[in-house]
């Protein structure tokens, strides 16, 4: 049975993004609903308010009293191979100029990690080629690592570099030690991510990796999506 509701108001969410109401209640997952005018918008319940929407990307076309109807559908990506070397936003599509991405599974983007007892044992190394990482705080594959530190202290330049150094591994013959790199740009400005994967492109490390882009200049739930996202697609 399909579900239509209309916009109650137009308001800003505590994110500073745009929300608009909506006249259903107690929807339990991420619902894409889409409005009369094209737009899509994720249902408010993952944002912890379940009489709002949160629109994804321009809401200048949007005003009260426009019809919402309910898609079913749940925020997925694409996944696969046939997203190495491309760079996608936050919703997997493709926003480099290369055409479509092809590939032949989705995935759920806000899937509930996995608690420790179903994860395996780290008994593989994942050299970043930094010696001192490397050697002193060494990361094990399948860990999770933060790097902290203050401004213009390197924290980006180390994760490039990680990522350019897994070259090596990535053109050997051994698949055990291949990786495949997923960079999540969040809140950062389209000359920066252009930099990035120029970098890429220049040291043959884009065969390899995945860019997700969700700029500065992108909605506040699309940039709060991207890190879903990349780890859908990892």
């Amino acid at each position: 049975m399909e579900t239509y509701g209309f916009h109650d108001s137009l308001t800003r969410h505590k994110r500073h993004s745009p929300c608009l109401g909506h006249s259903w209640q107690g929807c339990t997952s991420i619902v894409f609903a889409c409005l009369g005018t094209g737009a899509r918008c994720v249902d408010g319940d993952w944002l912890d308010a379940p009489s709002q929407v949160s629109i994804f990307g321009n809401d200048r076309a949007i005003k009260e009293g426009d019809t919402v109807k309910r898609t079913g559908q749940i925020v997925d990506v694409p996944v696969g191979p046939e997203l190495l070397g491309r760079v996608v936003d936050a919703l997997g599509n493709p926003i480099d100029g290369k055409g479509p991405i092809n590939a032949s599974e989705r995935r759920r983007a806000a899937l509930k990690a996995p608690g420790i007892l179903p994860l395996r044992s780290v008994d593989q190394p994942m050299m970043t080629g930094i010696k001192p990482i490397d050697a002193m705080v060494p990361i094990g594959r399948g860990q999770r690592e933060l790097i902290i530190g203050d401004r213009q202290t390197g924290k980006t330049a180390a994760a490039i570099d990680t990522i350019l150094n897994q070259k090596r591994w990535n053109d050997g013959n051994e698949e055990d030690k291949k990786l495949v790199c997923v960079y999540v740009a969040v809140g950062q400005k389209c000359s920066t991510v252009a930099q990035l994967v120029k970098t890429l492109e220049e040291n043959d490390a884009m065969k390899y990796s995945i860019i997700v882009a969700a700029t500065a200049s992108e909605a506040a739930p699309l940039q709060y999506l991207a890190p879903f996202s990349g780890c859908a697609m990892g």
